[in-house]
C-alpha cells in the first residue's frame, strides 16, 4: 500500500542545476524528473484509489477480467508499480544534500532547519493518510529522514556499501522465512493446517474487501477514518519489505549528490549511460524473471521458485526507476527535449501539492462524500482518468508558476520551515515560467 504513493519530501527541496551553466535549466531536470514521478505515482495510485486492490490480489479475487482492463493491470505493474515512489526516494536523499548545503552557506543551522522541515512533513503526512487516504508515504519519508540525518556525512564509498547492505534486508529476510515454512516431508496434517491457515488469510482478506466498500463506497465520514487506521496497520505490517529499499534509494540519491552527478551531469555522462544501459537490462531481466515466477511452468517449484521470483521483483523495481532517470537526465542535455518535457517541469515544480491534490481530487470521484464510483472503474477506465487529470495539473502547474514563486503546499511547507511567511506572489512582469527563485 506505501509502495504507491509516493511522494516526495525531496522534490520539495529546491535542488541545483544539472545543467549549471544555464540557471533557469538547472534545477529543470529535477523538476522534470519529478513531474513524471507524479505522473507515474498517480497511475499506480488510481486502483488503490478506485477499489480495494491490496485485498483483493492478496485473496486471488480479480474483479476486472476484461482483455483490456487486465492488459493495463499488466502494464501498470511491469512498467509503474514500486518505479516512482523509488525515483521519489532517490531525490530525498538527494534533496537533503542540497538543503543542507545551501542553509549551511546562508549560515543556518543545517541539521536544526532539516529537523524542522521533517517534522513539518510529518505533520503533512498525518493528515494526508488519516484525512484523505491511507495510502501515503510522506509520514514514511519523513521518519527515514530522521535516520538518513546519521549518513550526511559519510564517505561516498561507505555510502554503496551500506545501500548494498540494507538491500540485502528484505531479500534474506523474506528468505529466513520461507525456510521457516519449509518441511522436508510434509504429513497429511501439516498439509491440512496450512490449507486451514491459508483459507482463514483468504477470509481474512475477504471481509476487508466488503470493510472497505462499505466505508469508502458507502459509509460515512468517521467509517473512512476508521477503515484507513486498518489499512495502515496492514500495510505497517510489511513495511520490513519495503522501507529497508527506501532507505536504500535515499542513499543513492546521497551519493549523487555528494559526486554531484545530476548538478554537474555534463561531467558524469559517461557514468549516467552505463547506468542507463545496466539498470535497463538487469531492469528488464529482473521483471521477466518475477513475471515467470507467477506461473509454474513446470521446470522448477517449491519454495526457491517462490524466492527467486521475488529477489526478482525486489531488483527490477528499483533497477527500472534508475533507468528512467537516467533516461531524462541524459534526454534533458539536448535542447529540444528541454522544451518537449518542460510542462513536466511545471507539475514537478508543484510537486506535493500536485501529489496532495491527486488524493483530494480521487477520493472525492470515488469514495462516498463524492461521486461514490468506489469498486465501479476498472483499470483501462482508471488509465485514462488518470491521463485527463495530468493534463489538467499540467495547465494549472504552468498557470500557477507564472504568477506565484511555490506552490501552496510548497508555500506553507517553506514558511513553517524557515518561521516566517515567505513571498509567494510574483511581481507584475516577472512571470518568467520554471524560474526558480534562490532558496
Amino acid at each position: 500500500m506505501m509502495k504507491h504513493a509516493g511522494i516526495q519530501a525531496e522534490e520539495m527541496s529546491e535542488l541545483p542545476s544539472p545543467l549549471p551553466t544555464q540557471p533557469h535549466e538547472r534545477n529543470m531536470t529535477l523538476d522534470v524528473i519529478r513531474g513524471l514521478a507524479i505522473l507515474g505515482i498517480f497511475t499506480v495510485n488510481m486502483s488503490f484509489f478506485s477499489s480495494p486492490v491490496v485485498y483483493l490480489k492478496a485473496a486471488g479475487i480479480e474483479w476486472w477480467t476484461q482483455p483490456w482492463d487486465r492488459a493495463v493491470s499488466w502494464l501498470i505493474e511491469f512498467f509503474a508499480q514500486g518505479k516512482f515512489y523509488t525515483m521519489f526516494s532517490f531525490l530525498f536523499g538527494l534533496g537533503m544534500v542540497m538543503f543542507m548545503e545551501r542553509a549551511e552557506r546562508k549560515g543556518h543551522q543545517a541539521v536544526t532547519l532539516y529537523v524542522r522541515r521533517l517534522f513539518v512533513l510529518l505533520i503533512f503526512g498525518v493528515i494526508h493518510a488519516f484525512l484523505i487516504w491511507s495510502g501515503d508515504i510522506l509520514m514514511t519519508y519523513a521518519f527515514l529522514g530522521f535516520a538518513l540525518i546519521l549518513f550526511r556525512k559519510m564517505p561516498q564509498s561507505q555510502l554503496l556499501k551500506s545501500a548494498a547492505v540494507i538491500f540485502l534486508i528484505p531479500v534474506v529476510l523474506y528468505g529466513v522465512l520461507l525456510l521457516g515454512a519449509s518441511e522436508p516431508e510434509k504429513t497429511p496434517d501439516s498439509r491440512e493446517l496450512e490449507a486451514q491457515e491459508n483459507n482463514a488469510f483468504r477470509q481474512e482478506m475477504i471481509r476487508a474487501i466488503d470493510r472497505s466498500v462499505a466505508a469508502y463506497g458507502e459509509g460515512t465520514y468517521l467509517d473512512m477514518v476508521n477503515q484507513r487506521i486498518y489499512d495502515r496497520s496492514i500495510s505497517f505490517s510489511y513495511s520490513i519489505f519495503s522501507l529497508p529499499h527506501v532507505f536504500t534509494m535515499f542513499l543513492l540519491g546521497v551519493y549523487a549528490a555528494r559526486r554531484k552527478i545530476i548538478a554537474e551531469a555534463k561531467h558524469h555522462l559517461g557514468l549516467i549511460r552505463k547506468v542507463w544501459v545496466y539498470s535497463l537490462v538487469i531492469g528488464l531481466l529482473g521483471g521477466v524473471i518475477y513475471e515467470i515466477g507467477k506461473v509454474d511452468i513446470g521446470f522448477t517449484s517449491g519454495l526457491l521458485y517462490e524466492f527467486i521470483g521475488q529477489t526478482a521483483r525486489m531488483v527490477h523495481e528499483p533497477a527500472l526507476s534508475l533507468f528512467y532517470v537516467s533516461s531524462l537526465v541524459l534526454l534533458m542535455q539536448r535542447e529540444v527535449w528541454q522544451h518537449r518535457l518542460r510542462p513536466l517541469a511545471a507539475v514537478g515544480r508543484l510537486a506535493i501539492s500536485n501529489y496532495l491534490f491527486q488524493s483530494v481530487l480521487a477520493t472525492t470521484i470515488f469514495y462516498n462524500y463524492g461521486l461514490s464510483m468506489y469498486g465501479k472503474m476498472g483499470p483501462a477506465a482508471g488509465l485514462v482518468l488518470t491521463i485527463v487529470v495530468f493534463i489538467l495539473q499540467v495547465i494549472i502547474s504552468q498557470y500557477w508558476i507564472r504568477r506565484f514563486h511555490y506552490g501552496p503546499v510548497e508555500w506553507l511547507w517553506r514558511s513553517l520551515t524557515y518561521g516566517k511567511k515567505q513571498p509567494l506572489r510574483k511581481f507584475p512582469g516577472k512571470h518568467r515560467a520554471l524560474t526558480h527563485t534562490s532558496s
